[in-house]
Formats: structure tokens, sequence, C-alpha cells
């Protein structure tokens, strides 16, 4: 296990993801606007871009750093063959699938599981993205419409499109472009409930939780994934669907998320969670 905390990076390794990591995703101005705007702050100061649910803080630029870090890490460690490591988890919140390449956005700042898999990709492996965050991961599935030796498979609630992002690229009918037709796949809950993001206190607990997704992962998913046989597994990994999570409403258990990551350890041997 390997742990850094803010201000430990080194001015080479900062560097190094700046020129290296950070463009196979971001524009340069998208990077510049994220250091810029947590400089800006002093310490204990805040901004607020509520349009589109962005924080800032004085250490978010490195935090963020932080996070992309550990997923570059992660995943040259998991593909690396001599070490006898198949599998990873990088701690950090969140893996930063609403980010897009010139927009933050849904407490995300840097795409960590896009820029993983941009880097797998780089060193020619196939790449299946398992993102069962609660939200659509709207800014990965941009990233990789478009690839077909990247298979994205997203778990989320829709509603209506009431549920973050609200934009109708999450809903199943968006399956990929060109060579990455049928490439992403889009399981979007109706729960049956309207969502109010405005005043979350008028939500209530929908009825999602451990039977929907065992059944949509053992007919629909896994089966997909083992056909498409990825060289590496990402887990984009929020818990937000978690049973009493006051943002995802719904009623998911830690058993449920264990099934679902030893099954997809059993479909490929690297895994690394992010």
């Amino acid at each position: 296990m390997q742990e850094k905390k803010l201000g430990e990076l080194s001015p080479e390794v900062e560097e190094y993801l700046r020129k290296e990591v950070l463009p196979l995703v971001h524009s340069e101005d998208h990077v510049k606007a994220v250091r810029e705007k947590s400089s800006s702050l002093g310490p204990g100061e805040t901004l607020a871009e509520k349009h589109n649910d962005v924080y800032f803080s004085n250490d978010s630029y490195q935090g963020a750093l932080l996070s992309a870090c550990a997923a570059s890490k992660g995943v040259q460690t998991v593909l690396d063959s001599s070490n006898g490591l198949d599998r990873g988890y990088c701690i950090t919140r969140p893996p930063g699938h609403h980010a897009k390449c010139s927009d933050p956005a849904g407490f995300c700042l840097f795409n960590n599981v896009a820029l993983a898999a941009k880097m797998a990709r780089k060193e020619g492996k196939r790449v299946c993205i398992f993102d069962w965050d609660i939200h659509h991961g709207d800014g990965t599935q941009e990233q990789f419409y478009e690839d077909g030796d990247v298979l994205f498979v997203s778990m989320h609630r829709c509603d209506k499109l009431t549920f973050y992002p609200y934009n109708e690229s999450m809903k199943p009918s968006f399956s990929g472009e060109g060579k990455g037709k049928y490439h992403t796949v889009n399981v979007a809950w109706e729960t049956g409930l309207v969502v109010d993001e405005e005043v979350r206190e008028n939500n209530t607990q929908s009825t999602l939780g451990n039977n929907e997704y065992r059944k949509a992962c053992d007919t629909l998913l896994f089966p997909i994934v083992e056909q498409f046989k990825p060289d590496l597994i990402l887990i984009s990994c929020g818990f937000d669907g978690a049973l009493n999570d006051p943002l995802g409403w719904s009623k998911l258990t830690a058993m449920m998320y264990a099934y679902m990551t030893e099954s997809l350890t059993r479909i490929c041997p690297k895994v690394l969670v992010i």
C-alpha cells in the first residue's frame, strides 16, 4: 500500500502528470483553470459553481493531482506483469466520471478513470470500464464513445432525466458510434420516482437495490463483458447507491458491491478499482 498526502507530490511527478497524463483526457485550458481557481483561494475559503456541482478550495488542485497520480500509478502497477500484482484499489474520491475534456462537473475536476483507461490503451490493452456509481458517467462515456477497444458499462438512475446529470446520453439508446458502436451499455433505472435535486430532503428512498443489480449483472452485463474479453477492468467506483446514502436514495449493500467485484475478477484477473 502506498499513501501520499497533500503537498507530498514532487515537482517532477507534478510535471509528469501535467505533461504526460492529464493531456490524455483534458485540455491545457481546463488544467490551467482548475489550478488557477484553486490557487486564488486562501485557507478556509471556498468557491462553488452550483450550476455544475463543482466546489473548490485552495487544496483542490493538489487533491485532484493526487487522485490522478493514484490512477496513473495504479494502472501501471496492475499492468506490470513482473510484480505479481493483478489487482489494485485507488482510495480516491470521486472516480471523476463526470469531468469532461474542458469542463469539471459533479464534484469531479479530473476524470481519473478515463485517464487510467487512456494509459492502458497506450499499451494496446482492451479495457472495460464498469461504472456502478448511481449517477451516469457522462464524462467517461464521451471520451470513449467511438473507441471499439473500450467497453463502457454504466448502471445509474435516470427517472425520466430528473436524476443528475439529466442528459439524454444516459439513456440505453446511446450505445456508441463508429468503431465504438455497441461498446457503450447504459442500464438506466426508472424507479417510478421523480427526483428533486434542488431540495434533496424532499426525496424518498427508492426500492432499487441488490436484486435489480444482481439480475442486470448476471443476465446482461457480465456476459457482455466476458464476450468483450478485456485485458483490464476498471471499476468506476462510487458508493452513492448504497443504503441510506443522501444522494442516491437506493438500497445497495456491501454484499452486492463485493459480488460485483468478485464476479468481475473471475472474468478478467486484472482489475483496478478507482
